[in-house]
């Protein structure tokens, strides 16, 4: 890491200059919007979930004791179809779908931010290079 700091830091000050917004508050920015639009697109999925599986239930007029039960004994049907449900296991696979979900949506991120600070880095190269152009 000191390596790498010092190489970024060479790209902080003149003859290097950066253009609008600094380097971390793009990156915190892009973190910010992809969490946030991961969780919204998380939960719209599963409460489309809940309720296509109650309205099944409803048209198929089926007795349901507990709507929690019922939507995660069938949302991980895979999975219960081999084991006997139980809600704290329900839960608990869950909560591991929101953990990969987000592990997911890290690593597309991950891949953002390098991106991003790729791209920066060598808009800074570039412009360097057009101020040195045809100098000595």
């Amino acid at each position: 890491m000191k390596v790498w700091a010092e190489k970024e830091n060479r790209f902080l000050h003149p003859p290097y200059v950066t253009n609008g917004l600094k380097l971390s508050v793009k990156i915190r920015l892009t973190a910010a919007v992809v969490f946030l639009l991961a969780f919204f697109e998380h939960i719209l999925f599963v409460s489309n979930s809940f309720y296509n599986n109650i309205q099944k239930a409803k048209i198929c007029n089926w007795t349901i004791n507990s709507p929690i039960s019922y939507f995660l004994e069938h949302q991980f049907s895979f999975l219960f179809a081999q084991i006997s449900f139980n809600l704290p296991l329900g839960i608990f696979v869950e909560l591991m779908n929101i953990s990969l979900t987000f592990g997911w949506n890290y690593m597309e991120l991950f891949v953002m931010v390098i991106s991003l600070g790729l791209v920066t880095r060598f808009a800074q190269i570039n412009h360097r290079l057009d101020q040195i152009k045809g100098k000595v």
